[in-house]
């Protein structure tokens, strides 16, 4: 299962491959990808076979915890095919928690998190005398 989705995370996100890094405080038999910029600070899951309503996000101070969890029949080919998701990701101050958004689209799961206005670069303007 993780084979696919690699593959089809690294489709989505090919064009930022560059600046896509693995998250360290993922488990490793998980997948799961890290994008900081200017703005935002976003992570990507694989949770394919998991419906939205089985996928929880919750934030406690800079740390979210992602889970996702889905019973299928012992036996069937969805529960050889269909793993746990359980991450508990520490995010930098420099970004807001508590403002995250997530969406689920194909399988994958992104998280984007608003950087903090303070910390948001700033231009100086400069004067002429």
């Amino acid at each position: 299962m993780y084979t696919a989705n690699l593959g089809h995370l690294l489709d989505l996100f090919e064009k930022d491959l560059p600046t896509w890094k693995s998250s360290s405080t993922l488990k490793n038999n998980s997948i799961g990808y890290v994008k900081q910029n200017d703005n935002s600070y976003e992570l990507a899951f694989g949770v394919t076979g998991h419906p939205k309503e089985n996928i929880s996000i919750e934030n406690e101070g800079n740390t979210l915890t992602i889970k996702a969890e889905t019973l299928h029949t012992e036996g069937s080919i969805l529960a050889s095919l269909v793993s746990d998701v359980n991450h508990t990701i520490r995010i930098p101050n420099d970004y807001d928690a508590s403002q995250a958004t997530a969406d689920v689209d194909l399988g994958i799961l992104l998280i984007t998190i608003p950087k903090k206005e303070e910390a948001k670069k700033k231009k100086i303007s400069i004067k002429v005398k």
